[in-house]
């Protein structure tokens, strides 16, 4: 009787030491006051349906460090993220690549942009308005909704375009200048539908705009030096919106 209960102590020692090797292996725990260095790959690879891996800060330092050698690259605090680096995302599939959500108290804008100086050029608030200081738009932008400019718009300042009499001159700004070397009536191609603009004779010789074909003006206009004619395009139409004789 006495064999058969050691039996059955042994076995029961054995199994508990095996189930604390395994919890122990399942859930590694470091705890130290110095650095852990692996010459070698290392690697996680767990399957549970929890974290695979977890870093807990009781002090006042960064919770992890990133290091290329002994430069920091990568760092995650208590309260943020910091990289030196470009952040590059490559999108795999039909997803929302970078996605920013604002707090339900959010009074502060959810996103910056600054410049190399860290002062702030570029704002989108938690609603989706988007506040940009002394911004220049490449392309075309497209609004949603209402537009509301506080403070001056400008162009970047045109070159004038020589034109040529019975040549055609394509409108491409929205503040175009055109000169001419002799009198010179001009037909305009129509830019995109919507677009809109000014076109202004910055010579001395007249350059004449017909009433005629797509251009839906007052009348023909001789436009001398300074004059301005403000269009706008249907996208087979350039449609006067107004005329300024300077």
């Amino acid at each position: 009787m006495h064999h058969l209960l050691s039996n059955r102590r042994r076995k029961f020692v054995a199994v508990f030491g095996a189930l604390a090797i395994l919890a122990v292996l399942a859930v590694p725990v470091i705890e130290a006051q110095t650095d852990y260095r692996f010459n070698f790959p290392f690697g996680i690879r767990t399957n549970n349906s929890g974290a695979s891996f977890f870093v807990r800060q009781d002090g006042s330092g960064s919770m992890a460090t990133f290091r290329d050698g002994a430069t920091d690259e990568f760092t995650i605090d208590q309260s943020s993220s910091t990289t030196t680096n470009p952040l590059i995302i490559t999108g795999s599939g039909d997803a929302y690549q970078l996605s920013v959500q604002a707090a339900a108290t959010q009074s502060t804008p959810a996103v910056v942009i600054k410049n190399a100086s860290g002062t702030p050029v570029a704002y989108v608030d938690g609603s989706g308005v988007i506040t940009a200081i002394g911004a220049a738009v490449s392309g075309t932008a497209v609004f949603n909704g209402g537009l509301q400019v506080k403070g001056l718009t400008s162009n970047a300042t045109p070159t004038a375009v020589a034109v040529v009499n019975a040549t055609a001159v394509a409108l491409t700004s929205s503040e175009q200048w055109v000169t001419a070397a002799g009198t010179a009536t001009i037909p305009l191609t129509s830019p995109l539908a919507g677009t809109r603009g000014c076109l202004m004779n910055t010579g001395s010789v007249a350059i004449t705009v017909a009433d005629s074909g797509t251009q839906i003006l007052t009348g023909s206009h001789t436009m001398g030096q300074y004059d301005r004619l403000c269009w706008f395009s249907d996208g087979t139409n350039i449609i006067e919106t107004s005329y300024t004789d300077n």
